[in-house]
């Protein structure tokens, strides 16, 4: 019995080893299994950790969130570029398409290469291979991968600048009844930054509404409920606009993001809902946060802004002036807000239409408007340059009545107070310039000795009845 043990393992491991190979021709399932296996881990698997290795790096990248526009719900794509993780994204995907044409990857690598495409900004490329997906997923009655391919779709026309196909696409996917949730809601936020971009703000406002709360990725979700209240805006909805950014910091949002949300927040308390303390207070929070060090000038002038909201415009101009003259505070575009809001203030507080003019005309030479193709957020300073020759004009007009009024009051006067005038006036002449020199100097000073806190501000400069 012992001595036939052998023999009989022997006979069974050939019996299996010619059903293993028997069972693995071409057209059975062991065969599609082990073919489906290979796709995966030879080919298909490294695709996918390649694409995302090139989103991580997207995401990581250190972008400034401009406020002046429209905060965009999905990341931009990258200069176009044959080499790096996307190209090694499509050429894995190439090769398993080639290799193994029939593995149930085959579909999912279409998709791999379209999203691949779309990053690099082959905007053609992309289109192909999403349609090519959507054909493959009706075949096959795959819906999930269909309504991925859709949304990704949509997004390519829309970074194209193919307005009405992209909310075609979109409509027609959402219409559809059963669609995987995750990527109808995706569908929606992709509609609502299409229309949010076309300055259909309630079309927007629809789809955002929808989309947002079913958005699983906090920091997507984030995003959709900041563009939600940038639109509001738009729309004269300050209370909305105030929950929706109340909204995006409930998500825990990165840094830049979170930042936007509440600077925007309390703007809009603040200045449009007519509860400046309460956007002042949010204010006064963040500058006690080290984290908006490199803000605080930034943060100075909102402050200001509110501090005039609340009937406190010496506090105001005192804000506007440290901007400007505090080297610790400053920087081209803080600055050139500046300039800007102390236009507004002699303007509108002092109807001093000549400073007004030479703030403005700084401020034109330092503010970048939005690009014509960009959708500038409510808040956004625009036609600055415009405002600056509107001024000018008005100040020229303003100077020659009063050289006018001048002259004539100057012809009245006897001799001796004539004299006394021209001497009054060269020696105001002379105390505006060494007060000019003496704030210069201070300001060197503290640039040489700087080591303010983050939440110090020069609240103690020139009062606004200078």
């Amino acid at each position: 019995m012992r001595s036939a043990l052998p023999v009989r393992l022997c006979l069974a491991a050939a019996l299996l080893g010619a059903g293993v190979l028997s069972g693995c021709r071409p057209g059975t399932a062991l065969h599609s299994r082990y073919n489906n296996f290979r796709a995966y881990y030879n080919t298909y698997y490294n695709a996918t950790r390649s694409l995302d290795s090139g989103e991580e790096a997207l995401q990581r990248q250190a972008v400034t969130l401009d406020r002046n526009t429209l905060v965009s719900v999905f990341p931009a794509t990258t200069a176009g570029s044959t080499s790096g993780p996307f190209q090694e994204a499509i050429d894995k995907s190439a090769e398993l398409l080639r290799n193994r044409p029939t593995s149930k990857w085959a579909d999912d690598a279409l998709l791999v290469i379209g999203k691949a495409y779309f990053y690099q900004r082959n905007f053609a490329g992309a289109e192909q291979k999403f349609r090519e997906t959507l054909a493959a997923s009706e075949a096959a009655g795959d819906r999930r991968l269909g309504d991925e391919a859709r949304f990704w779709l949509g997004r390519t026309f829309a970074a194209a600048d193919r307005f009405e196909e992209g909310v075609g696409v979109l409509e027609e996917g959402l219409a559809a009844e059963g669609g995987d949730r995750r990527w109808t809601a995706r569908m929606q936020l992709a509609l609502g930054d299409l229309y949010a971009r076309a300055g259909r703000w309630e079309e927007a406002t629809e789809a955002l509404l929808v989309g947002a709360p079913a958005e699983g990725d906090a920091d997507i979700a984030a995003r959709a409920y900041v563009l939600l209240g940038q639109v509001e805006e738009h729309l004269g909805q300050w209370d909305e606009a105030a929950a929706a950014y109340a909204e995006a910091l409930s998500r825990r949002p990165a840094y830049e993001l979170g930042y936007a949300a509440r600077v925007n927040r309390a703007l809009v308390i603040g200045l449009s809902a007519d509860r400046p303390a309460e956007g002042l207070q949010i204010i006064r929070d963040m500058r006690g946060d080290d984290k908006n060090y490199e803000r605080r000038g930034e943060l100075a002038l909102v402050e200001a802004r509110l501090r005039g909201a609340m009937g406190e415009p010496d506090r105001a101009y005192r804000l506007f002036r440290s901007v400007l003259y505090d080297e610790e505070l400053n920087g081209r575009v803080v600055a050139g807000e500046a300039h800007f809001r102390l236009g507004e203030f002699y303007r509108d507080q002092r109807n001093d239409f000549v400073r007004a003019s030479a703030h403005f005309d700084s401020a034109a030479t330092a503010v970048r408007p939005p690009a014509p193709e960009v959708r500038p957020a409510a808040g956004a300073l625009l036609r600055v340059t415009e405002q600056a020759r509107v001024y000018a004009t008005l100040a020229s007009a303003a100077r020659q009545i009063a050289e006018t009024d001048s002259l004539l009051a100057l012809g009245a006067l006897s001799e001796e107070d004539f004299q006394a005038r021209i001497a009054s006036i060269e020696a105001e002449r002379l105390r505006v310039y060494r007060e000019e020199q003496r704030r210069l100097q201070a300001a060197r000073t503290a640039a040489a000795f700087s080591g303010s806190s983050a939440g110090t501000y020069d609240d103690g400069a020139e009062g606004a009845g200078q």
